[in-house]
């Protein structure tokens, strides 16, 4: 859910449209319809089938997707997206209660309170032959669980979300509450997840305390871009995604034009780990090695916040040639074979474009400001990017190497 107003920021409101209100109705209906009695927000699976009931002991213990959690933090961050984009604080007060149950969900049914960050405790991380063969994340075809490194990095991220959201309604003492919970998911990721041996975050650590290393990317990106990974930490993914994608390229004699964007993982995935679609564990093919397009977004805003703004234009530049090329209708993109696949028209590749065009500008939104925060893509002398912020357009522009921030009436986004 959260993915439709992070895209929405990349654009200027079009007259006679108004995505804030279909995407507010979105929201408000899953608050009245897509809770559980405990906090739990059913995933889009669980919609489709009332019967699945994923938390304690479900209903039907052999149900393939009632296991899958990260649709709870992405809903918290839904909102605060939404509102950046919208600036509508009565919209938010009036949600604040579900996203508290969303909150109250993560920290006491997944353990958050006691241990800092989440546990997925109804799939064990295993892989399919010690009975793992659940999924519990968007990437639902990887047997991640029990401490999975993607639900726990969104859950962290979410409350120094809700700690903004608290603060901007004048909520003082919720939002020191939820910063604290931020504060100390911090300090249990780096705990839980930091390998000193691969210089990132560990993807899964089982229920038998076994880690996973495929080195999964997006769990990674979200820690640099969330405050979650360290200056060092941040520093170390950054370069270790460099040399695993020259690795690849050369281990598949391809160019590094070919591999413009993020693979999901860059390391194989042991069969056992992968539970349908993908039982032989080919590499790369779908959630084992393919490049989804959101991640590469997530990989230039890493870029651009940490000072490597040529460095994130460059990768807009070839990501926005190969949309010229396919028009990247599709899912995911095999690098391996220049093609996309899928179906998930356009929404992996608009948020990844949002997030491209801050990086290469240097900029970073919250729920009150714009930000400047590294010098822009040299290549960018000249140029103006219009983007909402808050219920107006807001336009960065550069002259002479410096940005500079203002709001808007009307125009065109460039």
């Amino acid at each position: 859910m959260s993915l439709f107003p992070m895209l929405q920021s990349a654009f200027i409101r079009r007259p006679g449209t108004d995505i804030d209100a279909a995407l507010a109705a979105q929201m408000r209906w899953y608050a009245a319809h897509a809770f559980n009695s405990s906090g739990y927000l059913y995933n889009r699976w669980d919609m489709m089938d009332s019967e699945q009931d994923p938390v304690g002991n479900p209903k039907d213990s052999s149900t393939m997707f009632g296991c899958i959690m990260d649709q709870v933090p992405h809903y918290i961050l839904a909102h605060y997206y939404q509102v950046a984009n919208s600036g509508d604080l009565a919209f938010l007060r009036e949600q604040m209660s579900s996203i508290d149950a969303a909150a109250g969900f993560l920290l006491h049914s997944m353990q958050m309170q006691e241990e800092g960050v989440p546990i997925v405790s109804c799939t064990s991380g295993l892989g399919k032959k010690l009975g793992g063969g659940r999924p519990a994340n968007w990437l639902d075809t990887v047997a991640f669980g029990h401490h999975d490194g993607l639900v726990a990095s969104l859950a962290v991220q979410a409350f120094g979300a809700i700690a903004e959201m608290k603060s901007i309604l004048g909520d003082a003492v919720g939002a020191a509450e939820a910063q604290g919970h931020f504060k100390r998911g911090v300090a249990a990721y780096s705990r839980v997840y930091w390998s000193d041996l691969h210089g990132a975050f560990s993807d899964w650590v089982d229920s038998q305390g076994r880690r996973r290393d495929y080195f999964y990317t997006w769990h990674n990106l979200i820690a640099v871009n969330a405050g979650i990974a360290n200056t060092s930490q941040a520093a170390s993914i950054l370069r270790v995604l460099g040399d695993e994608r020259k690795r690849l390229a050369s281990a598949f004699n391809i160019t590094a034009e070919q591999l413009f964007c993020t693979p999901s993982n860059t390391r194989v995935a042991a069969p056992d780990d992968i539970l349908y679609c993908n039982s032989g564990g080919q590499f790369p093919f779908y959630e084992n090695g393919d490049c989804f397009l959101l991640m590469s977004g997530w990989e230039m805003l890493a870029l651009g916040r940490s000072g490597q703004a040529d460095a994130a234009f460059e990768m807009l530049r070839q990501y926005l040639t190969q949309y010229q090329r396919n028009l990247l209708w599709g899912q995911r993109y095999s690098w391996q074979h220049g093609k996309m696949h899928g179906n998930d028209i356009l929404a992996n590749t608009l948020v990844g474009l949002s997030m491209g065009l801050q990086a290469s500008f240097g900029i970073a939104t919250n729920l009150t400001a714009i930000g400047i925060i590294a010098p822009p893509a040299s290549l960018l002398e000249g140029a103006r990017w219009c983007f909402r912020h808050r219920g107006e357009t807001a336009c960065v522009s550069v002259k002479n190497g410096t940005q500079r921030i203002e709001y808007s009436t009307g125009g065109s986004a460039f």
